[in-house]
């Protein structure tokens, strides 16, 4: 999936970023590689018909249109159903700018396009081709490089996201994103080859009127490349906007809302986001001006860096190979059979959790590697694959999907059963393709309100759907036979080891 779900932004990246996922699928701490940003306000002067109009960097010049969703619903609330209404920001530059006309007409694009997955599907070169955005199919694919030509940008460069940002930091000849101490403690980050970058991670401020810890996501994008990060925003949500100058000279718009505060640089090489939360939970969010212009001059905005290449770009793939390597090495469910495999995920468990637990060897995706299926009480909890000789979680997340009728995957819940305070219904249908691609629908039915069909890598709704197009959907995928798989205990492929 793309750099993303670089909302959730796709889903949102700490509530705040629209983003494509990732297509990349290693076994994660469930969900996502992350985004973030940068200031230095700038004004572009351009003529008009006749006419010389500026443009200052305001959340109004970054607005490429809005979206409106169903507003998720507790139960002290679901009398007041209704939708609420997003603003969806730029976050490659303002309006007039190449950089801001691309991204709205492709949003525009994405707003009206109706995917049929499946149809016209990206071939491998295409797929990581175009791995940084959200195409699904070589009409958007052609699409997009329209957008591209149109505006004289070209596409993100391969990217690399297991790799320490430190290391990341030295190939970009940058020393960091903050002018001094205290250094960032990271949660995870990526960066691209053509030295765009985006980070996402903490830091205590020393000697700062903010008093608490700061939790930021950070976005960096190079303005000769199309990013379609964007960002929602609920405008009612804003106590306040304006411009400041920052300890280094820059200038920048800070924004201030009622849970989280931003700021925006508008420079020339690069429009930078930067979005700050309160990481001391659960002390409630209440910065004032002067606290986020102090927050604000602990970065340093006249960084610059600089693109990859190929020797460093050589290095970078090194530099993750060897993450990779180091975190498989570590992870006790990388072994080499999958009766090892059985036997570790047994020891794992809690004790006194009931062993309802039976297996079945089945090639999942045509690849000609027989995959591991292991069932709770007759529903897919993992699967497991083998790569270059040793384990690879490939599916499940912890809750039962019921296996269907060719080798698909129906994964059906409530975001009440996973301890949220509000019960939408959720379907997500999955077959595999391979070890990185798979094909997938997702449903959400909002409290009873209205079903849609979602974008799967954005969460973003696609098209509207009745009670009765959802049976008829759902009749498609039957539940498979599994005494025809001949399931055996799990205890029994682990005592064979």
């Amino acid at each position: 999936m793309t750099a993303f779900e670089l909302m959730e932004a796709m889903g949102e990246i700490n509530g705040t970023y629209v983003a494509a996922a990732q297509r990349y699928r290693e076994r994660p701490a469930r969900r996502r590689p992350p985004l973030r940003l940068l200031l230095v306000a700038a004004i572009l002067a351009l003529l008009l018909t006749g006419c010389a109009v500026v443009y200052a960097l305001r959340l109004e010049t970054m607005k490429v249109g809005q979206m409106k969703f169903p507003q998720s619903q507790g139960f002290e609330t679901l009398a007041s159903q209704g939708t609420v209404t997003l603003d969806i920001l730029s976050l490659q530059g303002i309006q007039g700018s190449p950089n801001y006309n691309a991204a709205r007409e492709w949003f525009d694009f994405q707003q009206s396009y109706q995917q049929q997955l499946g149809v016209q599907p990206l071939t491998e070169e295409e797929e990581t081709r175009y791995i940084s955005y959200a195409c699904y199919d070589r009409a958007m694919a052609d699409r997009l490089d329209e957008i591209l030509a149109k505006y004289g940008l070209e596409l993100h460069g391969e990217w690399f996201h297991e790799v320490d940002m430190k290391d990341a930091y030295a190939l970009l000849e940058i020393p960091g994103i903050l002018r001094t101490e205290p250094l960032e403690e990271y949660s995870g980050g990526m960066f691209f080859q053509d030295g765009s970058f985006r980070v996402e991670g903490a830091f205590t401020p020393a000697d700062c009127p903010w008093p608490h810890p700061v939790s930021f996501s950070y976005l960096y994008t190079m303005k000769h490349v199309f990013d379609d990060v964007f960002q929602s925003m609920n405008a009612d949500a804003v106590v306040d906007e304006w411009t400041y100058q920052t300890a280094d000279g820059s200038q920048v718009l800070l924004v201030l809302g009622e849970k989280r505060a931003h700021i925006y640089a508008d420079q020339t090489e690069a429009f930078v986001s930067i979005s700050i939360t309160n990481n001391d939970y659960p002390t409630p969010f209440a910065m004032e001006k002067s606290e986020l212009e102090a927050v604000a001059d602990l970065f340093d905005f006249t960084i610059r860096p600089k693109p990859l290449d190929e020797a460093e770009a050589d290095t970078a793939r090194r530099l993750q190979e060897t993450a990779i390597q180091a975190r498989m090495e570590e992870d006790p469910m990388v072994v080499d059979s999958y009766g090892a495999y059985a036997k570790n995920y047994l020891s794992h468990r809690p004790m006194t959790e009931p062993r309802k637990l039976e297996y079945a060897v089945r090639d999942m995706n045509g690849d000609g590697t027989e995959e591991l299926v292991i069932f709770y009480e007759r529903q897919v909890s993992d699967i497991v694959t083998m790569e270059n000789g040793k384990t690879r979680w490939f599916g499940g997340n912890g809750r039962p999907w019921v296996w269907c009728e060719g080798d698909f995957f129906i994964d059906r819940f409530s975001f009440g059963e996973c301890g949220e305070d509000y019960h939408d219904e959720v379907i997500i249908i999955r077959r595999f393709e391979g070890i990185k691609k798979f094909v997938v629908r997702q449903f959400r039915h909002y409290d009873s309100v209205q079903w849609k069909e979602e974008d799967p890598f954005t969460s973003l709704p696609i098209a509207d759907l009745s009670d009765e197009k959802i049976e008829q959907i759902m009749a498609d995928y039957p539940p498979l036979d599994l005494d025809t798989l001949n399931l055996k205990p799990l205890e029994a492929l682990a005592n064979a080891q």
